[in-house]
């Protein structure tokens, strides 16, 4: 197994933000994104958080939502 890892970090100041990033340079065929993102709550919790993990391709576009307060 050849496995590359590529890290995100995305951070806001005090205003929500959202972002979409382009996976066009990841390596063709079927790839997995573990995403640690903001939770419904995290502009009033710091804590909180969610953790989803998806298929994705070369052409695949992922939304994220940043919550606010300097995350």
């Amino acid at each position: 197994m050849n496995a590359k890892r590529i890290y995100f970090c995305f951070s806001t100041a005090m205003s929500e933000r959202n972002i979409t990033v382009d996976f066009s340079f990841s390596p063709k065929g079927n790839n997995r994104a573990e995403i640690m993102q903001d939770g419904v709550n995290a502009s009033n919790n710091g804590n909180e958080y969610k953790r989803t993990v998806q298929k994705i391709s070369n052409g695949s576009k992922l939304a994220i939502g940043l919550a606010p307060g300097r995350g």
